[in-house]
């Protein structure tokens, strides 16, 4: 089960649509039967769903890397895009499990089917680290899904977060965590995150 429902502080309502093409193109004409939603710091997400995946296209401010949050039992599972693809699981703030890259060339169906079997998500991966973001995630019959999104902007040495929703402060917002690294201990607050209730 790769996401539970909690009762949380923020709640958007995500609407049911055509599936896109996850390919990292985020054209509008796949996308205007989505919701949309504001990141920190420029950048915005748009999501909709057709009762088998959750879709979401995240477009940062800048060139960078998408990390979605997701609850998954006692397990906080990290949905991480760059060059490559990754999930890492934390439980009671440690890592269980790090991230291991694979998937750089998304283009290959056989190995997306597979990826998206094991881990029950997908997204693109670009090595020219793009700001545009497509992912897919199964949503198991669930009608309310906790997570959070957020965009690692990254321009030469400089790094800017961007998140939804606004009041996630934990390490969902870590340019650390989002970047790959999940050493340490991390803090993270569901009760923060927001609920995406599906239509």
């Amino acid at each position: 089960m790769l996401i539970a429902t909690l009762l949380l502080s923020v709640t958007l309502q995500v609407p049911r649509g055509i599936a896109p093409t996850i390919d990292g193109s985020i054209a509008a004409d796949e996308w205007n039967d989505a919701a949309r939603v504001e990141l920190t710091n420029g950048g915005e997400a748009h999501l909709k769903h057709d009762g088998m995946f959750l879709y979401i296209a995240i477009t940062g401010a800048g060139n960078g890397i998408g990390s979605l949050c997701a609850v998954d039992g006692k397990d906080i599972r990290i949905l991480h895009a760059s060059a490559a693809l990754g999930t890492a699981v934390f439980r009671d703030g440690k890592a269980t499990r790090g991230f291991t890259w694979t998937n750089r060339d998304t283009g290959d169906m056989a190995a997306r089917k597979r990826f998206l079997d094991a881990e029950q998500w997908f997204a693109n991966a670009t090595p020219r680290a793009n700001p545009e973001r497509e992912y897919q995630i199964r949503i198991d019959g669930r009608k309310e899904i906790p997570l959070t999104l957020a965009f690692l902007s990254i321009d030469g040495d400089a790094t800017k977060m961007h998140v939804w929703p606004a009041e996630v402060d934990d390490a969902c917002a870590d340019a650390k965590l989002a970047g790959g690294w999940t050493e340490g201990q991390f803090i993270f607050d569901p009760q923060r995150w927001g609920v995406l209730a599906l239509k």
